[in-house]
């Protein structure tokens, strides 16, 4: 049987967002006596929450997320535990771990510092070696 594994935050008031982008607002703004039903408004940049960068986040490129069929996102998933390193480096075992096609989620344990400034700024970074390695 499958396992699946939900990595999303909550979406709400107060969800920690990069300083340079504005807050997440949601609120309800239709209500059921007044307006015959109820609704919520939500008002958000696209880099909040639990989010798929892509090759548009920081090149200049048309390739946004809606340029990758769904399925591309759901697969077999490979953890690779990357703990307590700030620079994630390609290591030989890796060769034997991830197979092709399958998704490669790093565990950095960086989640222990959402909603902290160092979040946005002194998180791990992947080296240009391992990130080859993933697109091959």
């Amino acid at each position: 049987m499958a396992k699946y594994i939900d990595l999303s935050y909550t979406i709400e008031n107060g969800l920690s967002t990069h300083p340079y982008d504005e807050e997440l607002k949601l609120y309800q703004n239709r209500f059921l006596v007044k307006d015959k039903y109820n609704d919520t408004k939500l008002e958000t940049g696209m880099h909040v929450g639990t989010h798929i960068d892509v090759v548009s986040h920081m090149l200049d490129s048309n390739v946004l997320i809606d340029n990758y069929p769904a399925d591309k996102f759901i697969g077999k998933g490979c953890l690779l535990d990357v703990r307590n390193q700030d620079v994630i480096k390609m290591k030989k075992m890796y060769l034997d771990i991830v197979e092709k096609d399958s998704i490669v989620i790093l565990y950095t344990g960086f989640e222990n510092q959402f909603g902290c400034d160092d979040y946005f700024t002194n998180h791990p970074i992947v080296e240009k070696e391992l990130a080859e390695f993933f697109i091959d």
